[in-house]
């Protein structure tokens, strides 16, 4: 099962966090998050960087095998399939177009 439909909560202790998440460059901020005995380093961002500032823990979810963490609605909205949906039509109409023109 995909860790977003398991939605196993679990209780993340935060060891570092961006000090300010209004100053965080282009790349983003990162966090160390330490679960189950392993310290995860996940970037923040400015859509998650308020979840961790200045916070000891935060709710997250884990897979099965508490291998992974992500934050709670971190894949929740993302439209990615039509990304990559579009990037495949794009390529289809240049190779058809290069075909057309031997």
């Amino acid at each position: 099962m995909d860790i977003t439909t398991e939605g196993r909560k679990v209780m993340v202790e935060v060891i570092e966090s961006p000090p300010d998440c209004e100053r965080i460059g282009r790349r983003g901020g990162f966090a160390k998050l330490k679960f189950n005995g392993k310290v995860f380093n996940k970037k923040t961002g400015h859509k998650f960087c308020s979840l961790v500032e200045g916070k000891k823990k935060i709710t997250m979810l884990t897979n099965a095998e508490k291998s992974k963490i992500i934050f709670l609605n971190e894949y929740e909205k993302e439209n990615n399939w039509i990304a990559g949906i579009g990037l495949c039509l794009f390529g289809i109409v240049i190779a058809y177009k290069g075909w057309k023109q031997e």
